[in-house]
């Protein structure tokens, strides 16, 4: 049959906006929380712990779009394609690393760095070719601006946490407490700001809880609701 292709690319939309969405608020705080976190887990120096978390917790929000567009090559049947740009993204991150190496003092932190490179060469690739191929000539920009101002309003808050909570409570009643704030906080302003409706909520992990509770606290109005 006919295929829909503005149902297609309305699909491709809400899906990337999911996974943009669910990752930000774990670059926040693996990023922000990493001193914390790490000390949950390892004793001893962790000074280059937190520093590759600090680094490498930005992989999330690639790893998240990548998983996406694998999905979207799977399903037009041009896998090869994607895998192309994988073996490319991959020798460049060859002479990235070595260049690191080699004009920096970066040891260890250059491994993360350069894979960061070859992540983000890949997403981008894949996501030039998804435009062109479903015509795709204006990405919305809405939600993009509110997720990442969403994404600072969490930030400094978990920047607070980090200074003044973690060395007065500790390690686990800081993480604990920065998790719960990081996607109460995030959720709610996203939901405010009308960046995801109650379809996008009820599409994420414990979604129909969720939807019930931006109903109660008048994020979302009863009618949007039930119309889902």
């Amino acid at each position: 049959g006919r295929v829909d292709t503005r149902l297609v690319k309305d699909k491709i939309h809400h899906h990337m906006q999911i996974a943009v969405m669910m990752s930000l608020p774990w670059v926040a705080f693996l990023g922000l929380l990493a001193q914390p976190v790490v000390t949950l887990f390892f004793k001893g120096n962790i000074e280059i712990p937190v520093l590759l978390l600090r680094i490498g917790c930005v992989a999330v929000l690639f790893l998240a779009i990548a998983l996406i567009q694998f999905h979207i090559f799977a399903a037009i049947k041009k896998l090869q394609i994607c895998a192309l740009f994988f073996l490319i993204a991959t020798a460049l991150h060859i002479p990235v690393l070595l260049l690191l190496i080699e004009w920096t003092a970066l040891t260890v932190e250059a491994v993360v760095i350069s894979e960061l490179v070859c992540l983000f060469v890949f997403v981008l690739a894949n996501q030039l070719f998804i435009r062109k191929f479903f015509k795709i000539k204006n990405e919305p920009g809405k939600y993009l601006l509110i997720s990442f101002t969403s994404f600072v309003a969490v930030g400094i808050v978990l920047l607070l946490i980090d200074r003044l909570l973690y060395p007065r409570v500790g390690a686990l009643v800081a993480v604990v407490f920065g998790f719960v704030l990081t996607w109460v906080g995030y959720l709610s302003l996203l939901v405010s700001y009308k960046a995801i409706d109650s379809r996008i909520l009820s599409m994420l992990p414990f979604g129909e809880h969720l939807t019930v509770i931006a109903t109660r606290l008048h994020l979302i109005s009863k009618k949007e609701s039930k119309s889902e």
